[in-house]
């Protein structure tokens, strides 16, 4: 939440960030951002946002212009993490989402679904602080040329075209 020059800028999880006139309490105007916002900020210029998926959000006042400029896995745990022979960064984690990142322009260059199953472990499989699936939650990821496997809490390995994150095997 940020107060600036009589205006309320709050957030909740409906996913809006609210200006609200303190002197008559009314509500000037709503900022949608589609993910439940945990934290506010505003300079009189910028609105600066920040979202329970880890996203941090950059815009004018009024929403305009919105650029993400900074993104993380959002539940649970990382878990797995590769390098191609490009330089980018390949994550995995609890959170269904397998994330290429650029070091170089330091920003996420691709995310990918884990899978779309839902299912168990057999026998357990790890701990998780995730509600998700255990297919879900990934274990490991590795990269080698166009194909990226990745490994559920399941036990099951998906591996994935990495130009469009399809399944191409599941073993």
């Amino acid at each position: 939440m940020k107060w600036h020059n009589g205006i309320l800028y709050s957030g909740a999880k409906d996913g809006n960030v609210v200006l609200t006139n303190t002197s008559d309490f009314t509500v000037q105007s709503k900022v949608e951002f589609g993910n439940l916002v945990r934290a506010v900020d505003f300079d009189g210029t910028n609105l600066v946002v920040g979202l329970r998926n880890g996203t941090i959000v950059h815009c004018g006042p009024d929403g305009a212009d919105k650029k993400e400029i900074m993104h993380s896995h959002c539940e649970g745990e990382v878990w797995g993490l590769d390098v191609d022979s490009n330089n980018i960064i390949y994550t995995s984690a609890d959170d269904n989402g397998v994330f290429a990142w650029d070091p170089s322009k330091r920003a996420k260059k691709a995310r990918f679904e884990v899978t779309q199953r839902k299912a168990k472990s057999k026998r357990g499989g790890a701990s998780t602080l995730s509600r998700l699936p255990d297919s879900q939650c990934s274990r490991a990821v590795a990269v080698k040329g166009d194909e990226l496997a990745v490994a559920g809490n399941d036990g099951a390995v998906m591996i994935k075209d990495i130009n469009s994150g399809d399944d191409k095997h599941l073993l």
